[in-house]
């Protein structure tokens, strides 16, 4: 861990507000209205970066941990955390709260009080029980349940509360799993416009997959993460991490996948052939709708190739991915070469229009030979999507493949829970 004296947020204004404390009744309830206001302490929420994409605190033992930058940013207080020391100080004029990273007290205007949940580090972030904080300083939050959502509430009750999804302590980033899953999902449609039960499910049962995914205690992660997870010793998933994954860009992604992954405080990755985007196919993702996903930090857009998402006649004359043969009149350079392109263009579509970068490829059809491994790490990729059934490994990751499971209409949240528990990691 680097040792970093200090750091300082900036100091704004102390806002004076209420709070609405959910389930602890002892304390009394403090409106808004009531609390003195200062001019020079308008917020500017859609200016802070910190508060931009999905947001996540931590329940533990029956509270709330919740990120201290996001604190800071959204109520616009001084904190100040010494990261060698491992203290973080919540400070104005007339009071102070201080946390120590896993002590079980805190001093509270400089009387030393337990507390039921200590403070952690996550992922280099430190967290703190909302509580105490909110209590001293009379800021305004609150909570419900299904989804469990938190709300932070600005002074002024015209601006939006800011929402943050509160998980169990697992789901934080924390541990060091030995599996890792994925799930492979294409078309989402309704029932009167199913023709494919194995690659189409409707938005009602996918759904139910996603919330007998949160029930069974698994974590959402992103390709990102996986990466990291497997070439940085230091870092850590969640506990039960899992791949959700989009092949082929279908436009229903956006429509009835993205709203309830983002209603559920999910992640998932989207994979487009970019050419149908291109072409403004009709069944297929506008850049619009990518942009929009890509921004909100629930979906995460990579490729599936430019236009190689087709067959044709192999040399034993049977259909085959067009990846990974070569065509008529194609010698080894011409069949790497056009791989390149293909490569290169999609990745650079991508990333000019949604301005992110792209490193990670699903085979279409999962199909994939060294040659193609081989052109798409020179592209520099470093993740490859399959769809073998199969639980993934640090040591399987070695190899920058990641395996996934199939999921189709047929699986109940029940059943799909079930066959996750059956996937074994690849031989």
């Amino acid at each position: 861990m680097k040792i970093l004296k200090y750091v300082v947020f900036s100091l704004i204004s102390f806002l004076m507000v209420g709070i609405i404390l959910s389930g602890c009744s002892n304390d009394s309830e403090i409106t808004a209205e009531e609390m003195p206001t200062k001019e020079d302490s308008e917020l500017k929420i859609d200016k802070l970066d910190r508060l931009s994409g999905p947001l996540y605190g931590y329940e533990d033992n029956g509270r709330v941990l919740v990120p201290v930058d996001v604190l800071q940013a959204f109520y616009e207080k001084e904190v100040i955390f010494e990261n060698d020391k491992e203290v973080v100080d919540f400070v104005n004029d007339e009071k102070k709260v201080r946390f120590t990273i896993g002590d079980d007290t805190a001093d509270i205007e400089g009387e030393s009080q337990e507390i039921a949940t200590e403070p952690r580090m996550v992922q280099g972030s430190p967290y703190v029980p909302i509580k105490y904080v909110a209590r001293t300083f009379e800021l305004p939050y609150d909570k419900k349940d299904a989804p469990d959502i938190l709300k932070l509430k600005a002074r002024d009750t015209e601006a939006d509360p800011l929402s943050l999804h509160i998980k169990p302590i697992k789901s934080a980033y924390k541990y060091e799993p030995e599996k890792i899953y994925g799930l492979m999902y294409h078309d989402i449609a309704k029932e009167a416009d199913m023709s494919n039960s194995y690659t189409q499910v409707t938005p009602e049962r996918f759904e139910d997959q996603m919330n007998a995914l949160i029930d069974a205690g698994y974590e959402t992660v992103t390709d990102a993460d996986i990466v990291e997870y497997r070439d940085n010793p230091d870092f850590n998933l969640p506990k039960k991490p899992i791949l959700v994954t989009f092949d082929d860009g279908y436009r229903s992604n956006y429509e009835y996948a993205f709203p309830i992954m983002k209603e559920l405080g999910l992640r998932g990755s989207v994979y487009p052939n970019v050419e149908r985007n291109d072409t403004e196919q009709d069944w297929f993702l506008t850049w619009e709708q990518m942009e929009e996903m890509q921004r909100s930090g629930v979906i995460n857009i990579q490729t599936h190739s430019y236009d190689q998402h087709h067959h044709i006649e192999g040399k034993d004359g049977e259909k085959e991915a067009v990846y990974i043969t070569k065509k008529p009149a194609e010698d080894k350079d011409k069949y790497r070469e056009r791989i390149r392109a293909d490569l290169k263009l999609a990745t650079n579509r991508l990333e000019e229009e949604l301005g992110h970068e792209v490193h990670s490829f699903a085979f279409p059809f999962g199909r994939y030979n060294d040659t193609l491994i081989d052109v798409a790490k020179d592209k520099g990729y470093d993740l490859f999507i399959t769809t073998n059934y199969n639980v993934n490994t640090i040591d399987d990751l070695d190899d920058k493949l990641f395996h996934r499971m199939n999921v189709p209409n047929g699986y109940t949240g029940e059943i799909l829970i079930e066959e996750l528990s059956k996937l074994e990691p690849k031989n």
